[in-house]
């Protein structure tokens, strides 16, 4: 507006005062979720200080659980260069998140006991386990939990024979294949020993009776022989007086 109200005939000389303005920017990126944190833009004059540093950002962010994993300015405070492109300045501080492992591990216990039906210990018990383990994580930073499922040592219990009492009848002859999965409770099984009846012993049977012996018939009896008879007695003779 000026010139155009000047005479055709003047010559002028506009000066324009420049000041060129650098510019830093700082950048904190998440590696983890490829995000940004934050972002730090500096402006000053060539060849000046910023009198800003990476240091109290980076220590707040490792408060978070954050691992640091590089920083090209050494957390040293940052100067404006003068190369007239004023946004040649750009520095990225990576970081990643922290991680703790986990380790669960749990059993399942079997119990067999053996007992007679007065409650009595009739064997000792028979015992088992199985194991459980289960790996995974936890993001301190975003405090989400990664866990994978749990894997047993083995899948099931084994079948379980039980023992033999003389005397004695088990109400259940074995403990069969047990399948259990990680929110199975522990088992206990109770196998109960009755006596068994006595059997009567077998009377003997009796001897047959001896058949006596048929008496012989008897003999005749045999007739008294007939007495001798007597001979008459002689007569004394008289005496003579």
């Amino acid at each position: 507006a000026l010139i155009t109200n000047l005479p055709n005939n003047f010559e002028f000389l506009i000066k324009v005062p420049y000041v060129l303005t650098e510019n830093i920017t700082v950048i904190y990126k998440d590696d983890t979720t490829n995000e940004i944190l934050e972002r730090q833009v500096l402006s000053g004059q060539p060849d000046t200080s910023s009198q800003y540093s990476t240091k109290n950002t980076i220590t707040k962010y490792l408060a978070k659980n954050y691992l640091l994993v590089s920083d090209p300015t050494n957390q040293q405070t940052l100067s404006f260069d003068n190369t007239e492109d004023p946004d040649d300045q750009t520095y990225v501080v990576h970081f990643k998140h922290q991680f703790e492992e986990i380790n669960n591990s749990k059993s399942i216990k079997e119990t067999i006991n053996y007992i007679h039906d007065n409650g009595k210990k009739a064997a000792p018990s028979y015992t088992n386990s199985i194991q459980f383990v289960q790996s995974g994580e936890v993001d301190l930073v975003t405090n989400i939990r990664k866990i994978k499922d749990w894997i047993p040592s083995t899948s099931s219990f084994s079948t379980v024979k039980s023992p033999l009492i003389n005397g004695y009848t088990a109400d259940h002859k074995q403990i069969d294949q047990q399948f259990i999965t990680p929110n199975s409770k522990d088992l206990v099984f109770n196998v109960v020993y009755t006596a068994e009846p006595v059997q009567p012993t077998k009377p003997v049977e009796p001897t047959k009776p001896v058949q006596p012996t048929k008496p012989d018939n008897p003999t005749n009896p045999v007739h008294p022989t007939k007495p001798e008879q007597h001979t008459k007695p002689v007569e004394p003779t008289k005496q003579g007086h």
